[in-house]
């Protein structure tokens, strides 16, 4: 991510407004932008590799899961330790809006 601030804004200041600038004629954004949403892409496979590992371990490789199943699996995985129910609740039903669980 450094890299690419000093691609996009060279010199010992970032211009965090170029950072965001978009080319109108090709839209192509920044290599900053590009990295951060590689960044998160990542983490989103990572985390969602990780669900499926926690989930079917939790289910003895049994499909489907339940909803309380994922709430489960989404507290087992906070490295805080220190998830409430009522968080992992609101966490899937964000993840789920639009799903049928």
């Amino acid at each position: 991510v450094l890299k690419a601030v000093d691609e996009d804004s060279p010199g010992t200041h970032a211009e965090w407004g170029r950072l965001f600038e978009e080319d109108q004629s090709t839209f192509d954004q920044s290599a900053f932008v590009e990295k951060v949403r590689g960044q998160m892409l990542d983490e989103r496979m990572e985390f969602f590799d990780t669900l499926e590992d926690v989930l079917y371990t939790l289910t003895g490789w049994k499909e489907p899961c339940t909803r309380v199943q994922i709430e489960n699996a989404v507290i087992q995985m906070d490295i805080s330790g220190q998830m409430t129910v009522e968080e992992a609740k609101w966490v899937v039903s964000k993840g789920l809006q639009g799903g049928g669980l």
